[in-house]
């Protein structure tokens, strides 16, 4: 069976109704008679969604002020003085997602 795809502008919009009825459900009215259930092992190898599509992913900014030390700030600007902010935010959470123990750091 071929996977089907679609654009984001091709899925339907629900309309105002239909958001107010899914918000109403509880868990127990949902049948997940069609999905079988995940062993331990199978749910702790997910990744959240937004990691698998990054193209759906839009992270909220928030505007900080920190102090980098100096050789750490020419490494990251090293590739371009433009984009070194996303830059250093992709190597942070390529950190998060290799499991980074920051707790040690």
């Amino acid at each position: 069976m071929a996977t089907e795809r679609y654009s984001h502008d091709d899925l339907p919009r629900p309309n105002l109704e239909e958001l107010d009825a899914i918000q109403r459900q509880q868990d127990a009215d949902i049948d997940f008679s069609d999905a079988p259930k995940l062993t331990a092992s199978q749910l702790a190898s997910l990744r959240p969604a937004h990691f698998l599509n990054r193209e759906l992913y839009k992270p909220i900014k928030k505007d900080v002020h920190i102090k980098l030390d100096a050789d750490m700030l020419e490494w990251i600007k090293s590739a371009g003085e433009k984009g070194y902010q996303t830059r250093l935010n992709a190597v942070l959470r390529w950190a998060f997602e290799k499991g980074c123990p920051i707790n040690r750091l």
